[in-house]
């Protein structure tokens, strides 16, 4: 078919879509579309986005739970460990002694270094 074969098939469907819309095609446009938001709204919504964040975030600290009398008694391991008393020891001995330099050999830069001068 040609254009104007669909043209004509088309034709009285057409006339019936122009009916039914063409009330709608004039009928005047709202003003309210011709109508532009002020410039200082954008900046009004900034402010307002970065008021909320620094409250936000200024009042998590007043929102957590406090902390158990029996969590804050809790020594943390490292300071426990540091604390350690002598008579815990195998030796008897403070922790620094337990392994004396004749029973445990471990390689350290200075033993490398003396080796390869040697």
């Amino acid at each position: 078919m040609t254009e104007e074969e669909d043209r004509v098939a088309n034709a009285d469907q057409n006339n019936q879509l122009r009916r039914q819309f063409d009330p709608v095609l004039t009928e005047p446009i709202p003003a309210r579309m011709y109508l532009k938001r002020p410039p200082w709204l954008d900046y009004a919504r900034a402010a307002v986005f970065i008021a909320v964040g620094i409250g936000i975030g200024l009042s998590i600290p007043w929102m957590r739970p406090t902390p158990q009398a029996a969590a804050i008694a809790i020594t943390p391991l490292p300071v426990r460990a540091a604390r350690a008393e002598p008579a815990a020891m195998p030796s008897g001995g403070c922790p620094a002694t337990i392994f004396s330099a004749s029973s445990v050999r471990l390689p350290t830069v200075g033993m490398s270094v003396s080796r390869w001068r040697s």
